[in-house]
Formats: C-alpha cells, structure tokens, sequence
C-alpha cells in the first residue's frame, strides 16, 4: 500500500496486521507531504495500539482482571460486597475470553439485550434495573482498568 494521488487529492492507504487504514490528505501539496502524513499515520496507529511504552495495551482478560484486581478492592471497599461478586460472576460469564480492547459500545448493547430479554431463574421476566445496575458494575470495572492505564476509553458510556 502507501501514498496514491486520486481527483487531485493525496490518500494514504495501510494495512497493519490485517487492519486496512485510509485517510485522505487534502492539504498535502506534493507526494513528500503525502509520505510524511503517512509517516505521521503508521505512529499514531503504533502508538494507539502499543502505547508510548511500546507494550501492547488493552491485552488484559476480562475475567482475569475482575478475579484478581477489582473483585479484592471492592471486597475491602464495600460493606457489601455480596451483590457486586453476583454481577461480576454474570458479567464474567458473558464476556469470558474477551479482553478489554475486544469490549465494544456494540458488545455491551448486546450483553444488555441478552439480559433483558431473558428470564430470572424464577422465570419471570428481568427487571430492567437489574440490568442497569450491571451495567454500572461494568462500566466500574473498565474505569477502575482506565486508571490502570490498560484501556483507553469507557465503551459503556456510549450505550443508552
């Protein structure tokens, strides 16, 4: 791939480990421009993923991070800690094998979904607070890995 000049407007295209990139250059002026924007394009793809350090980020597992960072903290926080272990052990079942930068706004809505329309085990209907508050417990979960510099943004902030 690289620097390819269409309708009079320099584009960079990439491909990164099977992740095509493109991004139109319109203030570039001649193909030097062009390759330098593309230069500037392949670091901030580098650093978005590997972060300055150079280590990979957002590789941490759901699961392992909720049985061995947040699950201790919030048993010496909270005087009750019971209901928060019963919605990490739900949250930890749906998103087993994910890790944190597979957790998408998309994955969310379809966890919120997968719970809303199921049943409890009394077989009524799941109350849409419950769910809420699942979601709460998730969203802490990803704020706590957000300090922790392993992630870089809340995908549950952006689910209605």
């Amino acid at each position: 791939m690289g620097v390819y000049k269409r309708q009079g407007k320099w584009e960079v295209r990439l491909q990164m480990k099977g992740v095509r990139y493109y991004r139109q250059v319109p203030e570039a002026r001649n193909k030097g421009q062009a390759l330098v924007a593309e230069a500037t394009l392949r670091k901030e793809i580098y650093e978005g993923r590997y972060g300055k350090e150079g280590r990979e980020i957002s590789t941490t597992d759901f699961k392992e991070f909720c049985e061995h960072v947040y699950l201790p903290d919030i048993r010496n926080r909270l005087r009750q800690w019971k209901n928060e272990q019963y919605k990490v052990g739900t949250l930890c079942r749906f998103f087993s094998g994910k890790r944190f930068r597979d957790i998408t706004p998309m994955l969310v809505q379809s966890y919120k979904r997968h719970r809303v329309s199921g049943e409890t085990q009394y077989g009524r209907k799941r109350q849409a607070s419950t769910v809420r508050g699942e979601i709460l417990t998730l969203s802490a979960i990803i704020n706590m890995a957000i300090d922790n510099d392993l992630i870089g943004a809340n995908p549950c902030r952006k689910v209605k």
